[in-house]
């Protein structure tokens, strides 16, 4: 955009060094003909300053008269004819002349506009110049400052859901566990699809914002024709462009806060409910673990009473069903710590942020 702005200046200079050299020519081509025609004058004043001379002192000297009387009546003729005819042209002449030096009076007053208008041009062009690379710049700065917010809230949510993919990974052979996590993978898919949306909204607004830009920019050529108007209209524009972003700002940060804090109840929420399900659960296990362990005291107790029995009982299903509940129950109790641990994780990182 500066090196846009350079061109352009340039560009002004240039045509301005070219009129100037235009007004030069034309002076120059002024001056040589008010030289031509005043020589032109002055050899005509000394012709007929010449003839007249001529025509007195033939006319006053008698022996031409007694010799070549008729030769000289007709040169006589002949030269006041052209004398006729040169008074003409020297009034025609002067008249032209006149003509030329109103119209090179003329020049020069417009010249003399055109050069003033020029400077009063150039210094709005300046002055709107400055004012549009402030106002530039000023949006830059907001332009940075949102990118790099923006960029931070994209790698704390790249963080966030690498830590939970990478946890929730280890929990997907319980179909509890299973349903539960499933249940909070639609809501971050939800919470990314609502921020993806934002971010949508906000790149559109920042694309409209860099048209508008270079739209400005292009037409930027026409302030030496529209100057007066288009700095009203910079003004009031780069006025609404300055509220909408402060309302941005505003309205990110609220949804920022918001989402964040519905997200956080929500988590909240689902762990509570989370913790009583697998302290029902537990409770649940150890019943069962303790009937489990008073009946296959039963039957231990009953083997040893019945020696004969002993080989078909250790090939029995119920032994095989207390050990597979028992290893069952130990897998709940690791899935259980770990799911509880990971859901404290993510209550602590939900509440940093």
């Amino acid at each position: 955009m500066n090196q846009k702005l350079l061109n352009l200046r340039e560009c002004g200079k240039e045509n301005l060094q070219q009129r100037d050299e235009k007004i030069s020519t034309l002076r120059k081509k002024l001056r040589l003909l008010e030289e031509q025609s005043q020589d032109l004058i002055l050899s005509l004043q000394t012709q007929l300053k010449e003839t007249v001379e001529l025509v007195i002192r033939f006319s006053d000297e008698r022996y031409f008269a007694l010799k070549e009387n008729e030769s000289l009546k007709v040169e006589i003729k002949s030269l006041q004819t052209e004398n006729t005819v040169l008074k003409s042209a020297k009034s025609e002449f002067s008249e032209k002349i006149d003509q030329m030096k109103s119209h090179v009076s003329e020049l020069s007053e417009k010249l003399h506009i055109l050069d003033q208008e020029m400077k009063q041009k150039t210094i709005l062009f300046e002055e709107d110049k400055r004012m549009f690379l402030a106002k530039n710049e000023f949006l830059e700065k907001v332009f940075s400052s949102v990118s790099k917010e923006y960029n931070d809230l994209l790698a704390s949510n790249d963080i966030l859901r690498q830590s939970l993919e990478t946890k929730f990974n280890l929990l997907q052979h319980d179909l509890f566990i299973e349903q539960t996590i499933e249940t909070i993978k639609k809501e971050m898919r939800d919470t990314v699809q609502r921020f993806d949306a934002n971010k949508k909204v906000f790149e559109n607004k920042i694309l409209k914002l860099e048209k508008i830009l270079g739209q400005r920019v292009k037409d930027f050529d026409k302030v030496k024709t529209e100057l007066s108007k288009r700095t009203d209209k910079f003004e009031t524009y780069f006025a609404n462009l300055e509220k909408e972003n402060s309302l941005l700002k505003l309205k990110l940060a609220s949804q920022n806060y918001t989402s964040l804090q519905k997200e956080n109840n929500d988590l909240r929420t689902s762990y509570n409910e989370l913790k009583e399900k697998y302290e029902t659960s537990c409770e649940k296990l150890e019943k069962e673990n303790s009937d489990l362990k008073m009946h296959y005291k039963r039957l231990f107790d009953s083997i040893n009473q019945k020696n004969v029995v002993s080989q078909v009982f250790t090939n029995s299903s119920p032994k095989v069903n207390v050990s597979e509940k028992i290893f069952t129950e130990n897998l709940q109790n690791r899935f259980r710590k770990r799911f509880l641990n990971l859901v404290l994780i993510l209550c602590k990182k939900i509440g940093s942020i």
